[in-house]
């Protein structure tokens, strides 16, 4: 083998590595810009929402949800809470029966226990292992705007608030 010949293989290589380099760069940076943003989730940041709401004083209020579950069809949850009890519930625009399950309330519960199963060494049966716990919270009245659980196995699921409404304001989105 000459010198001449190996030139443009090495070459090409050069040129491979360079395009390799770019590809990992344009990836990362993508991978930078394209994160997640929401917050996670503490219990400091639970306990200072839960005041934020109890000052808020907010008894009367409708809420639309987004609920998103791995491996299935997302559902538009929308609820409407007179004293702190829900009076009418739908799911995809069909009437359910009245629950508590979607109230303000309840949602802090729900992310309550998912850092109770977080903190567990050794978790239950059927329960994610590692999860990563994401939340947002409405800065005036600690309302949760965001839930997240990123886990393996089906196991992750994303409850974001729509549309917050009380007496006729809307609070959620902000204007």
């Amino acid at each position: 083998m000459t010198a001449s010949s190996g030139e443009p293989r090495v070459a090409r290589r050069r040129g491979l590595l360079v395009a390799l380099a770019a590809c990992a760069a344009a990836a990362l940076a993508a991978a930078l810009l394209l994160r997640d943003r929401t917050p996670p989730l503490t219990v400091e940041a639970l306990e200072r929402a839960r005041e934020g709401w109890r000052r808020a004083g907010i008894a009367d209020y409708d809420v639309r949800i987004l609920k998103e579950l791995d491996a299935q069809p997302a559902e538009r949850i929308e609820a409407q809470v007179r004293a702190g009890k829900t009076v009418a519930l739908s799911v995809n625009g069909a009437r359910v029966r009245a629950s508590d399950s979607f109230t303000v309330p309840e949602l802090f519960e729900v992310a309550r226990r998912e850092l109770e199963m977080a903190s567990s060494g050794a978790p239950a049966p059927g329960q994610p292992r590692g999860a990563v716990l994401r939340a947002l919270f409405h800065e005036a009245t600690g309302a949760p705007l965001t839930l997240k659980r990123i886990a393996s196995g089906r196991q992750s699921y994303v409850l974001t608030v729509e549309r917050l409404e009380s007496q006729g304001k809307v609070l959620w989105p902000e204007r």
